[in-house]
Order: structure tokens, then sequence, then C-alpha cells
């Protein structure tokens, strides 16, 4: 456990707080590679959100990555608007 007395020179507010370390690294199958995938994310040190694509919606000519993309790049947009809103 991470103490919740860190010193700011660590990049941790000195009150105690919630936070994780994170790294996001999407791995598309190898036949969606062209378009990207059809997952999305989006990450920062207070918010994590995840979309998978669902591939069966491809079968009735819908693009599931364009969907979690957009969904993704739209909750970070809100988010970072205003980060204290939603704690």
């Amino acid at each position: 456990m991470i103490s919740s007395h860190l010193k700011a020179s660590n990049n941790f507010s000195a009150k105690k707080a919630n936070f994780f370390n994170f790294a996001k690294h999407l791995i598309p199958h190898p036949e969606k590679r062209h378009k990207g995938g059809e997952d999305a994310c989006f990450v920062n040190d207070k918010l994590l959100s995840v979309a998978d694509g669902v591939g069966g919606w491809a079968e009735h000519g819908v693009d599931p990555g364009l969907y979690s993309k957009a969904l993704c790049k739209h909750i970070g947009q809100i988010f970072e608007s205003d980060d204290q809103k939603y704690r």
C-alpha cells in the first residue's frame, strides 16, 4: 500500500487520495488492424474507461470501432471539461 503522506516531489498530493498507475496498449486482431481495431479506451490518472467494440455488428454493416472510439473520446472530453464535477 502506498502511503498517503508521499512528498509532493513524487507528483502525489500530500492529501489522502485514491489513484492508480496506468498504461494502455491496444492490440487489434490482425484482420482488423487496418482500421485500428474495434476496441477503445480513455485513461488518465483519475479515470479509466474501456469500450469493447462488438464485432457482431459488422455482420449488419456497422463498424463497431467507430462507436467504441467515439464513445471513449466523448467520455474523455466531458471529464476533462470539468474533472472536479466527476470526482
